[in-house]
């Protein structure tokens, strides 16, 4: 994650009215405790509009004994617990708390030591979670985006099918939404921004 720096940061960013770095704290580390321990003073501190937090645990442990391994199994509930540190720093700050959405995914599945093969479901089947205001609580969002989504069970879609499924993807398009900004020009999935996260989601996005 070192290209994030690198392709937004003072350097290669973009150059507009902001500068060209737009990166306000950038913090990469195999240590996730002190990851998340630094986030929330961070955030508490600075008051972030937007954080992009990678916990690399689950990936390491699948490389290195297997999906599904109890090495995995414990990296799987040492996340839970940093994921709760967040949400529980969220709550607690009167500035946050109601104002805040989470968006929870993963890049890929894994069977054995990899996640290499495409006819593999495990490989390519990942979570999409949204907690928030606005957010239907305890809704599936295959339920709220029946006319726009399709849920593909354990079949593999490609980008030309009709019926797409949600992808993690759409996750930075929907974010963008979520902060009343319009699409990532140029981006294909989600572009219309219409993932919705509650029945009365009629996608208002800020003018282009």
């Amino acid at each position: 994650f070192v290209l994030f720096k690198r392709s937004w940061g003072e350097n290669h960013g973009t150059e507009n009215a902001h500068g060209r770095n737009k990166i306000d704290s950038y913090l990469q580390t195999d240590d996730t405790a002190k990851l998340t321990e630094t986030l929330i003073k961070e955030m508490n501190e600075k008051k972030f509009n937007y954080v992009f937090l990678h916990f690399r645990d689950t990936d390491s442990a699948g490389h290195g004994q297997g999906w599904g391994s109890a090495k995995w199994q414990q990296a799987l509930i040492d996340v839970d617990g940093y994921i709760g540190q967040v949400l529980a720093a969220v709550n607690k700050d009167p500035e946050f708390n109601g104002h805040t959405a989470i968006i929870i995914t993963a890049d890929h599945g894994g069977t054995g030591k990899g996640h290499g093969e495409a006819k593999k479901a495990e490989d390519y089947t990942i979570p999409v979670f949204v907690w928030g205001p606005g957010v239907e609580s305890g809704a599936d969002l295959y339920d709220l985006n029946k006319l726009t989504r399709s849920d593909p069970d354990t079949n593999r879609p490609d980008y030309n099918a009709e019926h797409q499924p949600i992808r993690n993807g759409g996750t930075a398009n929907l974010a963008l939404k979520l902060l009343g900004l319009g699409p990532i020009p140029g981006s294909l999935i989600n572009a219309k921004q219409n993932l919705r996260t509650n029945f009365e989601d009629h996608t208002v996005v800020a003018p282009q």
